[in-house]
C-alpha cells in the first residue's frame, strides 16, 4: 500500500504491507527498514518510485508495525487510561482521535456521577465503554487490514466493490 496525504505546505508519504509472521529487523537501522519497504513496495507503479526516492533522503522517516492495545484493565489506583493509552484500536480504524474524545467524555461523566469515589467512577467508565471499544477493535482487526493492505487481487477487488457500493462504514 502506498499513500500520499497532502496538506497546505507538505505531503506525508506512507507505505504499508502485510506479512504472515513477524519480521526480524533492527529498529535502529533506518537503511535496513527502507530496504524492506523498497523490497515490498518497489514494483507498485503509480507514483511509488518517486515516493521511495523521497523516503530515502528523509530525516523524518519512521518504520514500525501496526499495533492494537488491548489492556485487561484501564485503571490502577488513581491512574486511569484514556484513548490510545488504554485502547488504541489501531491506525487501520482511523478512529484514534474520536475514541479519545469519546473516552474522555465517558470518564468525565463517570467522575461526575461518582465525585467522591474514583474507584467506582473508573469502574463505571470502563464497564460502560469497553463493549464499544472491543467492537471497534475487532472490526479493525477483521476488516482494517484487508481494507488498507489487501493480501491479493481478490481481496483488493472485494474491497474496491465495497467502496464503490458505499458500504465502507469507517
Amino acid at each position: 500500500m502506498a499513500m500520499l496525504n497532502g496538506y497546505d505546505d507538505r505531503t506525508d508519504i506512507g507505505f504499508g504491507f502485510r506479512t504472515d509472521a513477524e519480521i526480524a529487523y533492527d529498529y535502529r537501522d533506518r537503511s535496513q527498514q527502507q530496504r524492506l519497504i523498497q523490497q515490498r513496495c518497489g514494483d507498485l507503479g503509480w507514483k511509488v518510485p518517486a515516493m521511495l526516492a523521497s523516503v530515502a533522503g528523509d530525516d523524518d522517516f519512521y518504520f514500525d508495525r501496526i499495533n492494537q492495545i488491548r489492556m485487561p484493565c484501564w485503571s490502577r489506583g488513581r491512574v486511569v487510561l484514556v484513548g490510545d493509552a488504554g485502547y488504541c484500536v489501531s491506525p487501520l480504524a482511523g478512529l484514534g482521535g474520536s475514541m479519545a474524545i469519546i473516552g474522555a467524555g465517558r470518564l468525565a461523566a463517570a467522575l461526575e456521577r461518582y465525585p467522591d469515589d474514583h474507584a467506582s467512577a473508573f469502574r463505571h467508565y470502563e464497564d460502560e465503554l469497553r463493549p464499544f471499544v472491543e467492537q471497534i477493535q475487532q472490526r479493525a482487526a477483521d476488516e482494517g487490514m484487508s481494507t488498507m493492505c489487501p493480501a491479493d487481487e481478490a481481496e483488493l477487488a472485494a474491497r474496491d466493490r465495497e467502496i464503490a457500493a458505499g458500504h465502507m462504514g469507517w
